[in-house]
């Protein structure tokens, strides 16, 4: 059974056979409050322990609910993003569902991704007083921030040529002093950015295929 740090980082080649199919599928966290109580999926995970981990104010404060639709939404970004290659069938392999798949990722580039990119966008503004265009929600950060932040590096792995061409148009988000690199730079996130922890994407939900990418 894989360890709860197997859950959070993806399982690597020399442990990797110890880990069943269905390990990966939802895992149960057991919290403190409980030995009956249990935290699954991820949504769920963060909004227990954002709290307790200083990444977001606590459960009865009024913008706990905002911090919480805003990983939502960009967990919603990443679900689409993974179904550009698996747009059919989870159980199918991305070549059986080849055609489908082209004309998922030309939608998801065109349509989609800027959609996504123009709210956060926005949200950025509407927190401009507090959060400096660093902080989605009031004037630190939270698992919103650091949720979304992985999905826009995701997406920079798996659509290289069609994040570049986006990025002038979404500069609050990728400018120099934009949301992208103001996170990468906060303190224990930059150290594990560049530490061995920090593991390389492969064929997870973030894969690249240049026939997806912009041509």
């Amino acid at each position: 059974m894989c360890s709860f740090e197997d859950y959070l980082w993806p399982c690597t080649s020399e442990h990797s056979m110890k880990c069943t199919w269905e390990d990966h599928l939802a895992p149960d966290i057991t919290t403190p409050l409980s030995a009956r109580t249990n935290s699954s999926p991820a949504p769920n995970i963060l909004s227990y322990l954002g709290p307790r981990l200083s990444l977001s104010p606590p459960s009865d404060a009024p913008s706990t609910y905002h911090i919480a639709q805003l990983c939502l939404t960009a967990l919603d970004l990443s679900n689409e993003a993974h179904d550009t290659h698996h747009p059919i069938a989870v159980m199918q392999y991305y070549e059986d569902q080849k055609p489908a798949a082209l004309a998922k990722a030309t939608d998801f580039r065109t349509n989609r991704i800027p959609k996504f990119l123009g709210y956060f966008e926005r949200v950025l503004k509407g927190n401009a007083d507090e959060g400096k265009g660093k902080y989605l929600v009031g004037d630190k950060l939270t698992y919103a921030d650091t949720t979304l932040w992985q999905v826009l590096d995701g997406l920079k792995f798996a659509f290289p040529k069609e994040m570049e061409a986006r990025e002038g148009e979404f500069v609050g988000l990728f400018g120099k002093e934009g949301f992208y690199q103001g996170v990468k730079e906060v303190k224990g996130i930059r150290e594990y950015l560049g530490s061995e922890r920090r593991q390389k994407y492969s064929m997870g939900i973030y894969r690249y295929y240049a026939e997806l990418d912009r041509q």
